[in-house]
């Protein structure tokens, strides 16, 4: 009786790990290969190796995204179904960069993201990119409308410790978590791959490799870029601090 307890409560660990080790194995030159044609740099295609090599860093990257996504929305990788990305609310609604994002542009994205079954909001927007919200501003719209928001700009000292608390936290309360910037692509595909470097302990390639995967096959925009990822996180010689 003891090894069969033993056994089943070792066994969501188990099915978890076998998801990990199936990823893993997509990690080949022909996969690698398809993600570097996807390469989009300025704008501009560029003739590419067909598999990265020590001199190609995964920070060369990019997935095109499909214009019908809205909100370049998409979950982080198929390893959970906790954490999502997309681009800044009102975002598509915003026609030149110095306009105002009003209320109904932001509620909008908010009923959307809600239809996915997400109630917390990380943003990543430093203060400059929050004050283009008509007031009363992005948290307190977002906290209006019954979600809680995290306010973590990228750049801040122990940013990184604070996202990884909400998404743990958000993964035990059994709910779901979006984290944004502005277009949805390089900071919050950052957080994507560290938070696959955090709670699966994998290393900041695979990681990168696997959010990058997963927003193709989403119509995601996604960039990877693995040495922000491991300064960001901390990541060195194989550990992740």
């Amino acid at each position: 009786m003891t090894t069969l307890l033993r056994a089943l409560w070792l066994f969501p660990f188990a099915l978890q790990l076998g998801r990990v080790a199936s990823l893993l194995s997509f990690t080949t030159p022909e996969r690698v290969g398809r993600l570097v044609q996807l390469r989009a740099c300025d704008g501009q295609k560029e003739d590419l190796p067909c598999c990265p090599s020590s001199n190609f860093p995964l920070e060369f990257f990019k997935t095109p995204g499909n214009s019908d996504t809205p909100h370049n929305f998409g979950p982080a990788s198929p390893l959970d179904t906790i954490l999502y990305t997309a681009e800044q609310p009102g975002k598509s609604c915003r026609q030149r960069d110095d306009d105002k994002i009003s209320a109904a542009s932001v509620q909008e994205w908010i009923q959307f993201v809600r239809g996915q079954g997400v109630t917390n909001v990380v943003t990543l927007l430093n203060e400059d990119e929050l004050d283009v919200y008509e007031e009363p501003g992005l948290k307190e719209l977002l906290t209006q409308a019954g979600m809680s928001c995290y306010i973590a700009p990228m750049g801040d000292l122990g940013a990184c410790d604070r996202v990884f608390d909400v998404v743990r936290q958000v993964e035990a309360d059994g709910e779901k978590v979006v984290c944004h910037c502005t277009g949805g692509i390089g900071r919050a595909g950052r957080v994507a791959a560290a938070w696959l470097v955090h709670r699966y302990n994998l290393s900041p390639e695979v990681a990168t490799l696997i959010v990058l995967d997963q927003a193709y096959k989403s119509g995601v925009k996604r960039l990877g870029h693995t040495e922000k990822l491991s300064g960001w996180i901390g990541y060195d010689y194989g550990f992740a601090t």
